[in-house]
């Protein structure tokens, strides 16, 4: 059977039609699409059902958005822990270049931050695991 193919009724099938398998620009809008709590296979369902609770599933479509995998919230927590450092690091190099702040005020500031970062978006992070997840499963059966 041909890569592009797969099993009737398999969790595959459910996912967009469109960019190729692995594709770098077809993860990035799915990683995007995450991010705004949308479904990243129908762009349309949402992630999560309320503030706290996340759909296991696709309301619209019926991709899988969790798995009965201790791997995923590791992933989830590993996602939202690098894109965190990451914006950690860009506020900490833009305050030193473009502040007079002593080096330790800049570094509570980016702590401080980080922190509120991590808070705010981690619902959106955990959009961007689905994303990925979705895409390893529609790329890797």
């Amino acid at each position: 059977m041909p890569a592009t193919q797969s099993h009737p009724g398999s969790t595959q099938e459910r996912f967009r039609e469109g960019a190729p398998r692995g594709n770098a620009l077809a993860l990035v809008a799915a990683m995007w699409d995450g991010f705004r709590l949308r479904c990243p296979s129908c762009r349309q369902g949402a992630i999560y059902a309320s503030l706290t609770r996340m759909n296991p599933a696709c309301p619209r479509c019926g991709a899988p958005f969790e798995r009965d995998n201790e791997g995923d919230f590791l992933g989830a927590m590993v996602t939202a822990y690098s894109l965190t450092v990451v914006f950690a690091a860009v506020l900490l190099v833009l305050l030193f270049v473009l502040t007079p702040l002593p080096v330790y005020q800049q570094m509570m500031i980016t702590a401080i931050a980080s922190l509120l970062f991590l808070l705010v978006f981690y619902r959106n992070l955990k959009g961007v695991w689905v994303a990925v997840l979705l895409a390893l499963l529609r790329w890797f059966p």
